[in-house]
């Protein structure tokens, strides 16, 4: 995935009010949901401020089938649970695979050849499935929460550049009430949870688009004061491209 710096709402260009009738990316939006296969690359990246690196926490690839509400992603760990200075094989559990229905989702270590799925309901992989559990519901949730916006909730931002070509880019900021209905953040889906730990009434979402497509989802979410001391700002980033393979995903057989 690019790195692509990501501007803060008040350190981006002059905005715009959002034109009158449905907006391009509302549009797109309904349009990503309604596609038969995109494929996707995610991140989530943690700055503790101001001086220290930004941290690639967790990384994710894979496939998403919109239309039908099916996913398959490997979701790599190794940078939120690397011991510094440690070598070795990677840890069974920091890359996992997840494939999901609306119904059902499957999981397992990707890094043990002879894992087995371990199955479960939706519901209880928002239970009891951690983060994992919880990641099928942000995939999608963002493009529903942008796609029911209103247009006067979408404001214009400077055009960006993303792999080498041009986007356009707007941004709407969110209740905390709605984006807990559609699961985001996915490592911290509860409202009142996430007003507890980042002291938010919104989340603010990028939309990017390239020639009419949904090619970026980015939130931030930031807080002055962290568990460890300090202040951190958590950058998660969806990357959606048109499906290299015309090939479906294939939900794991019953045990």
């Amino acid at each position: 995935m690019s790195a692509t710096s990501v501007p803060s709402p008040s350190s981006a260009a002059t905005s715009t009010a959002a034109p009158s009738g449905l907006n391009d990316a509302i549009v797109a939006a309904r349009a990503l949901l309604d596609a038969r296969a995109f494929d996707v690359d995610m991140d989530l990246r943690r700055e503790k401020r101001p001086d220290a690196p930004v941290e690639t926490l967790i990384v994710a690839e894979g496939r998403v089938e919109p239309a039908i509400g099916r996913g398959h992603l490997r979701v790599d760990f190794s940078g939120l649970i690397a011991i510094p200075g440690a070598s070795g094989s990677p840890d069974s559990n920091s890359i996992t695979e997840v494939i999901w229905t609306p119904e059902e989702m499957y999981a397992r270590s990707a890094t043990v050849p002879t894992e087995t799925w371990e199955p479960r309901s939706r519901a209880e992989g928002r239970s009891g499935g951690g983060y994992v559990g919880r990641l099928p519901d942000e995939v999608l949730g963002l493009a529903r929460l942008i796609a029911s916006s209103r247009p006067e909730e979408v404001e214009a931002l400077e055009e960006a550049p993303i792999n080498g070509e041009k986007a356009r880019r707007w941004l709407i900021r969110m209740a905390v009430e709605a984006t807990a209905i559609e699961g985001v953040p996915a490592d911290v889906p509860v409202a009142t949870q996430l007003r507890d730990t980042y002291g938010v009434e919104a989340i603010d979402v990028e939309v990017w688009l390239v020639g009419g497509t949904v090619r970026r989802i980015r939130y931030v979410i930031a807080r002055e004061k962290a568990a460890y001391g300090g202040p951190d700002r958590t950058t998660v980033t969806y990357d959606w491209s048109q499906a290299a393979s015309d090939e479906a995903i294939v939900v794991p057989p019953p045990p």
